[in-house]
C-alpha cells in the first residue's frame, strides 16, 4: 500500500502525546519486516523504536483515532469492533460509526479499507448531522434520515486481484464540492445538490448485505 508519510514529515507520535513532534527518518513496506498488521513502518527522530502508521499523525492533521472509542459513537444495528491497531471491522447492520467529537467543514479526509471479496458493501460518510441530537428533535432511530443529508462514498467492488489490499481513499470536500481520490488516482469529483449539508461529522456505514469490511487509520486535515 501507498505510505503516507515521507522522509522529513513532521509528525506526533500518538502514543506520546506530550512528547514534542518528531521527524519520520526512515520508511518500511510492513511486509519487508513481516508486520502481522501489514502497516507500513517507520523510525522517527527521538524514538528508539519503530512506528507503524496508525500511531503517527502528520503535524497540521487531526487523528480520528479507532483507538479511542469514546470519540466514536454507534447508531443502528451494525457493530463495529476493534480488530487490530487503529483497524474497526463492520458487522451485521445497517448502522453508522461516527466521530462524535467535532464537526468539520472544509477538509482532506485519508482513510485505509479492506475487502474480503467483491460482494462487500460499506461506505464512508461524510459532513453527518449529530445522529442523535435532542434540541433538534433527533434520535438514534432517526440516523438514515440525517446520513442522507451528507455524503456517501461506497466502497467499489474489488476484483479478485484485489480483495485482502488495503486501499486508501483521499476525500476532499470543499463547499458544496466533493472529490474522491483511490489509491492516487482520481476517481470522480462532484457538485452537492441542494440541502447537501456543508459541516458535519465523519463517519461509516455497514450493511448486512455483504461481508464485513475493516476501516484504518482515518486522519482529516482541515482546509
Amino acid at each position: 500500500m501507498r505510505f503516507r508519510l515521507n522522509v522529513g514529515d513532521a509528525v506526533r507520535v500518538l502514543t506520546h502525546p506530550a512528547q514534542p513532534p518528531a521527524v519520520v527518518v526512515e520508511r518500511w513496506e510492513g511486509r519487508a519486516l513481516d508486520d502481522p498488521y501489514d502497516e507500513n513502518i517507520y523510525a522517527v527522530s527521538g524514538f528508539v523504536t519503530r512506528q507503524r502508521e496508525t500511531s503517527l499523525v502528520p503535524v497540521g492533521w487531526v487523528a480520528l483515532s479507532l483507538d479511542s472509542p469514546g470519540d466514536w459513537r454507534t447508531a443502528g444495528q451494525a457493530r463495529f469492533p476493534r480488530v487490530a491497531p487503529g483497524t474497526v471491522a463492520t458487522e451485521g447492520g445497517p448502522g453508522v460509526l461516527w466521530w462524535s467529537r467535532e464537526e468539520f467543514e472544509d477538509f482532506l479526509l485519508l482513510v485505509d479499507w479492506r475487502v474480503p471479496g467483491p460482494d462487500a458493501v460499506a461506505a464512508v460518510l461524510l459532513r453527518l448531522p449529530p445522529l442523535a441530537d435532542a434540541e433538534a428533535g433527533r434520535g438514534p432511530a432517526d440516523w438514515r434520515t440525517a446520513v442522507a443529508e451528507g455524503w456517501q462514498i461506497p466502497i467499489p467492488p474489488a476484483p479478485g486481484s484485489a480483495a485482502e489490499t488495503w486501499h486508501t481513499f483521499a476525500l476532499e470536500a470543499r463547499g458544496s464540492r466533493l472529490a474522491v481520490t483511490l489509491d492516487g488516482a482520481p476517481l470522480w469529483e462532484r457538485e452537492g445538490g441542494p440541502g447537501r449539508r456543508l459541516r458535519g461529522h465523519v463517519g461509516f456505514l455497514a450493511d448486512p448485505r455483504g461481508p464485513g469490511v475493516r476501516f484504518r487509520n482515518p486522519q482529516l486535515r482541515p482546509l
